[in-house]
């Protein structure tokens, strides 16, 4: 049972581009923050969390798909974590 839902090519045109399209309109926004602290603002997260789930649903992802990426985001968010812990970054 494949893990991707339904093939690419039953999907409109316009959800593709609405993915490719979220993420790089968030990076002007992470590379004028404050660079110099590794840190991006945070209505930059918001914003992308809040197009994810819209934008999975709608590109036909299955369940198993958008709790691997809702669980590797969270592993994410601890490993970044702990590295503001240690003051690896952040905090400077």
């Amino acid at each position: 049972m494949p893990l991707i839902g339904p093939s690419v090519a039953s999907k409109p045109p316009a959800l593709g581009a609405a993915a490719l399209i979220f993420r790089p309109a968030g990076q002007p926004g992470v590379c004028c923050g404050r660079e110099s602290h590794m840190t991006i603002p945070n209505r930059i997260a918001v914003v992308l969390i809040a197009a994810f789930a819209p934008t999975a649903v709608s590109a036909g992802l299955g369940l198993p798909v958008i709790g691997a990426h809702l669980a590797t985001g969270l592993g994410v968010l601890l490993l970044g974590m702990a590295c503001f812990f240690c003051d690896w970054c952040g905090r400077r």
